[in-house]
This record gives structure tokens, sequence and C-alpha cells, in this order.
């Protein structure tokens, strides 16, 4: 008997506190997707590359390896950066 009154007592206690949590769901505007912006195909050697001999290793390192791509064009820079005090940097 005192089982049955236990369960009926907390029964409600359950009830009330399922409906608090379900109320607790969100938000009902859901947040828009962000939008997967596509890479620019590079055609030409930044000019920003050749601010520093750092910056064009970076940029170096960086391009894919490929056999198939087209080469890149070098119409956007004068000179590739060297420098005759800092040490080599790997590729």
């Amino acid at each position: 008997m005192t089982t049955l009154r236990t369960l009926a007592r907390l029964l409600p206690l359950a009830l009330i506190t399922g409906l608090a949590l379900t109320g607790c769901g969100g938000s009902p505007d859901p947040e828009p997707p962000i939008a997967q912006v596509p890479p620019l195909a590079l055609t030409d050697v930044p000019a920003t590359t050749t601010s520093s001999t750092r910056a064009y290793t970076t940029f170096a390192a960086g391009l894919p390896a490929t056999e198939t791509g087209a080469p890149l064009g070098l119409s956007q820079i004068a000179t590739v950066p060297t420098s005759e005090t800092e040490p080599p940097l790997p590729i």
C-alpha cells in the first residue's frame, strides 16, 4: 500500500518535470545554415606573398601538389622575395 501511495505522489512530480524539460527545447526559429563558399580559383600568385620570405614560402607550401593543374601566373609580382639574414624555411 505504501508503494502505491509513493508511486501516486511521484507520478505527478515526474510528469511536471518532463513537461518543464520539454518546454526548454530551444527557440522556435532555427538558425539559418552557414553558406559554404567555394574557394576562388587561383590563377596568379598574389602580390601579398612578396611582403616577406616567410609569406612567400608559406604560400608555396600551401599549394596542392598536382601534376595536371595549370601553372600560376606571375603578373602580380615583380620579384620573388629573398633574404640574406633569415634562415632557410622548410617547404
